[in-house]
């Protein structure tokens, strides 16, 4: 009966159109409705006023951290108002930092009982003047001009292991209920995370799901599914026979929030945002191209676990999805790399690109807070590189005209976006190289033929020091001089901070790559090591069109 199921599903892979349905709130691909900058609105920052510190949270306090987003390209607000630890009043759990009278503690850890406590008085103190902070971000985030969605995860990690002493965010049924954990290690906090095989959960979940629905629908204008936090919901080997339960439970979704639209007269889209591998997908439980077929999402999101990979495969998961009609949005995280690093401007600029070229029709923000001042500085600038979360970066990544011109750097994925919980990607660093030729793609979003750049550069990090030969598209490139005259005779590796978490003995190689050489699309760079074996650990390609005070930090 399994090879049955997986082979029916594999089948929905293979079946290209046809199966698609046109959704009703989206137009065609260039149409304005289409593209989207969404913003996911993490209710952990507003909910404890980090923007503020220490004091109690106001009602113009959970409007700034709305405002701080309208008047930029973002086009859509999601608000995510808690599963089991919610940020409103719920039948079925306590809010988040609720001690239940006392009984409830964090043991001897008194700072993170204070803590927690801090979401609870704040809430507190918006209820004594009758306001509701997930009611409150929704209507604001109308009254600037944007969409307001709720975003729901499916299967949030954060607090699902006891070790963790976290007393006052465990939810009442997850705790009484461990038979309905996972219980089994592939990945972080896997153990407690929901299994979806038992009908008592995903009742569990729709209650949720349709309590948030009853509360806030006539305030929203879609209802988004977060499988990304966390993507597991079934036993290893149990995805694919369990697919079923979930489009099931996506058709009773799909049914409450068609009669809410009749009910408040609008439509009210249900959509959802997944991993970036159909058939990671499937192996998971996610019948994707099922419920595109059924027409139960009105667009997609895909994307990565939280390590961002700055080369994301989107065409490859357009072509796999194989319907045009369904808009699809790209997500992209705060930062990448081993150790993690915060992305820097340029090389958001360069996914951003990337995502457009290859056919992605917005971009999702998660994790994009613009909590200064009082948290640490949300932007570390050194010479030629800005690391961090910019407003500013917020009137360029909404469409690639925005984008044009625009300083960028391109990027492949080190390895460290390749594995979690049971996803392999198929990163192809680290790579090893010797004296033959070793070929790797770059993808290059913008269309440097037209949009000269005044110039390209090539860093090719290597895990140790070695003579290094360089071929793009078939034309061999020559290494720069190690100081740029223009950057007052500093250094290349200094200047675009290329030397950032360089390990002992390794090397960074700096190459000067003829505008002339680059396309836009894939580029096929040749490499070889004369001196032997070496691995290239990391490559980045920036795309200089002009000085940073005018064309953007990189």
């Amino acid at each position: 009966m399994k090879k049955v199921l997986y082979l029916t599903c594999i089948a929905s892979l293979l079946t290209v159109g046809g199966c698609c349905r046109k959704p009703s709130s989206d137009g065609d691909r260039d149409s304005p409705v289409r593209r989207r900058l969404i913003y996911v609105s993490d209710m952990d920052h507003p909910t404890a006023n980090l923007k503020y510190g220490e004091r109690l949270l106001t009602l113009a306090d959970a409007i700034a951290s709305v405002d701080d987003y309208a008047d930029t390209q973002v086009t859509t607000f999601m608000v995510h108002a808690g599963e089991d630890i919610p940020v409103y009043r719920s039948r079925y759990n306590r809010l988040v930092g609720d001690d239940d009278g006392g009984r409830l503690n964090c043991g001897e850890n008194t700072t993170l009982y204070d803590f927690f406590r801090r979401y609870y008085r704040n809430i507190l103190n918006l209820e004594k003047d009758g306001i509701d902070i997930v009611e409150a971000q929704l209507k604001r985030a109308k009254e600037r001009g944007m969409e307001s969605f709720l975003t729901f995860r499916m299967n949030d990690m954060h607090f699902t292991n006891i070790a963790y002493g976290y007393t006052l965010l465990y939810g009442d049924f997850w705790l009484q209920h461990p038979e309905y954990w996972l219980n089994e290690n592939v990945g972080w906090n896997t153990a407690g995370a929901y299994d979806f095989a038992h009908p008592e959960v995903r009742r569990y979940r729709l209650s949720l799901m349709f309590e948030q629905l009853d509360l806030y629908g006539a305030l929203i204008d879609g209802f988004d599914l977060d499988f990304q936090r966390f993507p597991a919901f079934f036993k290893s080997g149990e995805g694919e026979r369990n697919a079923a339960l979930m489009t099931e439970l996506l058709k009773t979704l799909k049914s409450k929030i068609d009669e809410l639209s009749t009910q408040y007269g609008k439509k009210i889209m249900l959509t959802a945002r997944v991993p970036i591998s159909m058939d990671f997908c499937c192996s998971e439980g996610l019948d994707v191209k099922e419920w595109v077929s059924l027409g139960l999402i009105d667009f997609l999101t895909v994307g990565h676990f939280l390590n961002e990979d700055p080369s994301m495969p989107v065409a490859e998961f357009l072509q796999d999805l194989g319907c045009h009609a369904l808009p699809v949005y790209v997500s992209v995280d705060c930062g990448g790399y081993s150790p993690h690093r915060l992305h820097s401007y340029g090389m958001k600029r360069g996914i951003a690109s990337h995502i457009y070229a290859q056919g992605g029709d917005g971009i999702y923000l998660f994790n994009y807070f613009l909590d200064a001042p009082v948290l640490p500085a949300n932007e570390t600038c050194t010479h030629y590189v800005c690391r961090g979360k910019s407003r500013e970066l917020l009137m360029e990544l909404g469409s690639m005209e925005t984008l044009r011109k625009r300083n960028k750097l391109f990027a492949l994925d080190d390895g460290s976006a390749t594995n979690y919980y049971r996803y392999r990607s198929k990163s192809t660093l680290p790579m090893t190289v010797s004296a033959e030729v070793q070929t790797i793609n770059l993808h290059v979003g913008d269309p440097v033929q037209d949009d000269v750049p005044e110039q390209i550069i090539l860093f090719v990090r290597t895990d140790r020091a070695a003579a290094m030969g360089i071929r793009v598209n078939d034309v061999d490139v020559e290494p720069l001089p190690s100081v740029d005259g223009a950057g007052g005779g500093m250094d290349y590796i200094t200047l675009y901070d290329a030397g950032i978490d360089l390990k002992q003995g390794a090397k960074v190689h700096i190459f000067s790559v003829p505008v002339s050489a680059v396309q836009q699309g894939d580029n096929s760079i040749g490499i070889r090591s004369p001196d032997g074996e070496c691995k290239i650990t990391r490559l980045e390609m920036a795309v200089r069109y002009g000085d940073v005070a005018t064309h953007g930090y990189f």
